[in-house]
């Protein structure tokens, strides 16, 4: 395959990710209540940010290549501790489903309900738990 057309299909990628992103986000934005098992979502900028288990957290989107070709976005929670970023854990929106492996194979569940929020808050507080950010110093 040329560069050109390499170029082009990408381009089209990096379209439809940006926009599963944007509707991902519209899942958050639309909360009656922010509060759901214990975390409070907000959108900021775009992206999405998270208070659970009183630990701050972001996670801004970033696209994903598989064998040379954008395949789904990530979502790395990110946390400070102690002036230093923890990676907390990262989910993967592939077609408008969301995962919890990068292979997206796990499934979460599919991002046309709104019960979505509710499942990332529950995996989220797990692997918060089980991070360094509750371990015994």
């Amino acid at each position: 395959m040329n560069k050109e057309k390499q170029f082009e299909i990408a381009a089209a990628a990096v379209e439809e990710l940006e926009k599963q992103h944007h509707d991902f986000m519209a899942i958050f934005e639309a909360l009656e209540e922010p509060m759901l098992n214990g975390a409070e979502f907000q959108i900021v900028d775009g992206e999405l940010e998270v208070t659970c288990l009183g630990k701050f957290l972001k996670a801004n989107h970033r696209l994903i290549a598989v064998d040379g070709y954008l395949d789904c976005l990530e979502y790395p929670f990110i946390a400070k501790e102690q002036c230093e970023d923890v990676h907390v854990w990262s989910m993967f929106l592939k077609g408008r489903r969301l995962y919890r492996d990068s292979e997206t194979k796990d499934l979460i569940w599919d991002t046309s309900d709104r019960y979505t929020p509710r499942l990332v808050a529950a995996d989220l507080a797990s692997k918060l738990l089980a991070s360094r950010i509750f371990s015994p110093k």
